[in-house]
């Protein structure tokens, strides 16, 4: 979750110039939405976090798809991969 949510920390930074690590309430809600849209994937190719006066009164809205989630996270998914393979 933490690397789902530092790709959205810095796409927000990006198109405001805002950096919401300093406000736990905000850091809050995206984790507990990027929790729901992680969820999501698994049932879905893209999963749509949005929240209502994120940060300063300003919504957030994006989407999260599998292919991105995989992307942000394949060295672990590739390093939980080496003692399985060892195992079988």
């Amino acid at each position: 979750d933490q690397r789902v949510m530092e790709h959205f920390i810095k796409l927000y930074k990006k198109k405001t110039g805002k950096d919401v690590r300093k406000d736990h309430r905000a850091v809050q809600k995206l984790r507990r939405e990027v929790e729901k849209a992680k969820r999501g994937l698994s049932a879905q190719h893209q999963a749509r976090i949005e929240i209502e006066s994120f940060f300063e009164g300003e919504d957030f809205s994006e989407t999260l798809t599998r292919a991105k989630f995989e992307e942000l996270n394949m060295d672990l998914f590739r390093s939980t991969m080496k003692p399985v393979q060892k195992v079988l």
